[in-house]
């Protein structure tokens, strides 16, 4: 698993948490991935955390992002790793059980 803070603006920061195939199965038996405090050191300490972004890294992908050779390919690798939205990420994961603005 791999945890990934990126600032979004000069008060708050999301928080990328990549999970991996090991991480998976350990979460099938039902043993929890955690983020063990939420102290990431400066800057992050003085930000706000906005959002947590859960996805899913092939080994190829998590090899790919860990070895980034700049911010700029970080995050499209992230883009990339986060493009299958199926609903609207500003409502958060449970907007199926709302109902959908008009789209006149």
């Amino acid at each position: 698993m791999m945890v990934i803070p990126l600032q979004i603006d000069v008060l708050r920061y999301d928080l990328f948490v990549v999970l991996e195939d090991e991480n998976l199965e350990r979460i099938k038996k039902k043993d929890p991935a955690e983020i063990v405090g939420r102290n990431l050191g400066q800057p992050w300490t003085f930000l706000r955390m906005r959002n947590v972004v859960i996805v899913y890294a092939t080994a190829e992908e998590s090899k790919s992002l860990s070895g980034c050779p700049n911010k700029a390919e970080m995050l499209r690798q992230l883009k990339q790793l986060s493009s299958g939205w199926e609903f609207r990420p500003d409502r958060g994961d449970g907007d199926s059980q709302y109902p959908q603005p008009n789209k006149n």
